[in-house]
């Protein structure tokens, strides 16, 4: 009798691990106004875990993706505005990656021109007070 009580809870259990094992942590957010030492202020936007941004140094551009606390992007700048990556030249274009730190307050990374295999430098910036 006891073991026939047993069964349902512990299959319930069971279903219950294998679909939270599935699920992705939550995607952390890179939104808001931050400020660079490299490449002056910075303004991102986030949805779900693509990302757009600007930078001031030469009305730079930002776009990419998050996975848990990494975002991998792209970046352009010289460029109209509204161009695309494409429009920029080999010198002012590349790609990145930045690490949100534990506080949320601040990220690090490196950048390098497109076509590049070494990284060029560091890319880091504080979150603006009040983001």
């Amino acid at each position: 009798m006891r073991k026939r009580h047993l069964l349902p809870i512990i299959c319930g259990l069971a279903a219950l691990m294998l679909t939270s094992c599935g699920k992705e942590p939550p995607v952390i957010n890179f939104g808001g106004s931050w400020n660079s030492a490299q490449w002056g202020a910075m303004r991102v936007v986030q949805t779900g875990d693509h990302v757009a941004g600007t930078y001031e140094y030469q009305d730079g551009r930002i776009e990419g993706t998050v996975s848990e606390n990494k975002l991998t992007f792209s970046w352009w700048q010289n460029v109209p505005p509204g161009a695309s990556f494409d429009a920029a030249g080999k010198k002012d274009r590349g790609n990145g990656y930045l690490i949100l730190a534990n506080n949320k307050n601040s990220f690090e990374g490196q950048w390098r021109f497109d076509g590049d295999i070494q990284w060029r430098d560091v890319w880091s910036a504080l979150r603006k007070k009040g983001n």
